[in-house]
């Protein structure tokens, strides 16, 4: 395999414009030495240390390494000064169930957020592909579930019979290396036919990112050149006119009265929240694939933020029952409404089809939720 300081085998690393500075390393412990295992123990608190050095129930498997910078030397070797390690993972060919397995991959810490990570998952689609792999199978993480989500991975519940079938059959077998409060996620690998000379389980070398090529990888550059630059995107206050509805954000809520007049939802000082994210700092843009307009902050946000408020008119029951359309709808959960309706309260749904903010653009996520839909103050 190659590594750092040691030979590398494989063929000539060929370059494509654009594409020319990164490099894939397969191989075992020796691929990538110590820059591998920093990239790899610096996304985990506490990290299998058979898995980071191949042994035990890891002995089969195979440190695959992405490189930027300039190409190894004819004899294998990395110049470190030119040459850093900026994705690793851990990968495993179980041959018997057409899987293959990622226990961990992990972007260099200094490196996260310019796509190394999709880059890296794209060249093990191929691969997986190329060793006539049926099924891609990772252990995700909380904090990484949205992350393999976005590259097409599914959980369990969102996987088809067929794999959740061979997901179960891995489980029972004890084959799968998944390590302890992991999320098993998956997706069916392309299939392309296998040909002579196809690297195997345990073959190792560099290939350039240009050189492997291939509709995975082009697709992950595409997927970086798609992302959408703030120019792209609609401020939060600019969204309205654009998208079709009437922002009343810092109006706040309201429900009809008989004439149809506009009444606030007036709040006590004990009702209201502090919000943690300024509404200037949210942005509408158009998510790639079908999932359509979503929202997202263009400031940091820290976990138990609470990010927006959801403000739109307010519906009873009997408005309610005359939509038609719910997609716009937001409701409390069954427990409050029926605290809610025991109390002689008639606002129960927020109605964010005409009148409304951000949050009508929020998709809902079941798989990798990154937002949580909470009710303040906690009905007493």
């Amino acid at each position: 395999g190659g590594g750092a300081g040691g030979g590398a085998g494989g063929g000539e690393a060929d370059s494509a414009a654009g594409e020319e500075s990164m490099y894939v390393s397969v191989g075992g412990v020796e691929n990538g030495g110590a820059s591998a295992e920093r990239v790899m123990r610096s996304a985990f608190e506490v990290l299998d240390d058979n898995c980071v050095s191949l042994k035990a129930q890891y002995a089969l498997a195979r440190r695959v390494v992405l490189w930027r910078g300039a190409p190894p030397s004819d004899s294998g070797g990395v110049d470190a000064a030119s040459c850093r390690a900026v994705a690793a993972c851990i990968a495993e060919v179980h041959e018997g169930s057409g899987v293959l397995e990622v226990p961990i991959l992990a972007a260099a810490r200094h490196e996260r957020g310019r796509g190394h990570g999709s880059v890296l998952v794209a060249l093990l689609v191929q691969m997986g592909a190329a060793l006539g792999c049926r099924l891609l199978v990772v252990s995700a993480t909380t904090e990484s579930a949205r992350f393999w989500l976005t590259m097409g991975l599914h959980t369990p519940a969102g996987c088809s019979p067929e794999i959740r079938a061979t997901l179960r059959e891995l489980a029972q077998s004890s084959q799968r290396r998944g390590f302890a409060n992991s999320i098993a996620m998956a997706m069916p690998l392309p299939r392309v036919p296998r040909r002579r000379g196809d690297a195997g389980a345990g073959g190792g070398g560099w290939l350039s990112c240009g050189a492997a090529g291939g509709g995975a990888l082009a697709a992950a550059f595409a997927r970086l050149l798609a992302r959408v630059p703030p120019e792209q995107a609609l401020a939060a206050a600019d969204a309205p006119s654009a998208l079709g509805y009437e922002d009343i954000n810092s109006a706040g809520s309201f429900k009809l009265a008989a004439d149809g007049r506009r009444v606030p939802i007036a709040y006590s000082p004990g009702e209201r929240m502090q919000i943690g994210v300024p509404y200037a700092k949210l942005q509408a843009f158009c998510t790639p694939g079908s999932r359509g307009w979503g929202v997202r902050a263009s400031v940091p946000v820290a976990r138990g933020t609470v990010v927006v408020e959801v403000r739109g008119r307010m519906l009873s029951d009997a408005e309610y029952a005359e939509v038609s359309d719910t997609s716009y709808i937001v409701s409390y959960d069954d427990a409050t409404l029926a605290l809610k309706r025991a109390a002689g309260e008639n606002e129960l749904f927020f109605d964010l089809r005409e009148q409304g903010n951000v949050m009508r653009l929020i998709n809902d996520c079941m798989e990798a939720p990154n937002l949580q839909l909470v009710y303040h103050p906690q009905p007493d």
